[in-house]
């Protein structure tokens, strides 16, 4: 099983790339086979933060993550530092006691769509580049996952979930 927090060995082996945005933190990313390698072998509690809207995190996630959807105030807030880590752990109410162990003690991944955490891109950064920025900040390794949701449902269906309920079957009145 992969150690997410392994210091530099973890660097060597798991991370699929590093790279500093302008503030100087380093963005560690990891590869949905290793986060799985990881969810599956249980030894060690990786908390997974899906990085998306409500609405997506409703439609599948990865089995056991915490949604961290903020609406955009609570976003710029925190990207321009008028909002904390422990603020926003307590704006998530349901998780926030899981949150706050687990932010302490655990590996971080972070994921959102299929977008790698890019802190140059032109538009307003993205929660997880926020995040991953903010985690840094405070000396914790936040692993971005790479591709995203997509990829890593495509590879690993088994471990993703809806909080949807099923859908009935059609019916066709042809028949």
């Amino acid at each position: 099983m992969p150690a997410l927090d392994g210091g530099g060995e973890y660097s060597s082996r798991y991370s699929s790339g590093c790279s500093r945005d302008s503030s100087g933190c380093i963005r560690m990313s990891v590869e949905a086979s290793f986060l799985c390698e990881a969810l599956r072998g249980g030894r060690e509690e990786v908390l997974v933060l899906d990085c998306r809207g409500p609405e997506h995190y409703a439609a599948g996630h990865i089995r056991g993550a915490v949604s961290v959807g903020l609406p955009s105030l609570m976003l710029r807030r925190l990207a321009s530092g008028k909002l904390s880590l422990p603020q926003v752990v307590r704006h998530l109410a349901p998780d926030a006691d899981r949150l706050a162990a687990l932010s302490r003690c655990g590996p971080l991944v972070l994921y959102d769509h299929a977008a790698p955490c890019n802190p140059h891109a032109p538009h307003a950064p993205s929660l997880m580049a926020v995040l991953s920025r903010k985690f840094s900040q405070e000396g914790r390794a936040a692993h971005c996952l790479t591709g995203g949701y997509e990829e890593f449902e495509a590879q690993f269906p088994e471990w993703c979930e809806s909080s949807l309920p099923p859908t009935p079957p059609s019916w066709d009145s042809r028949a």
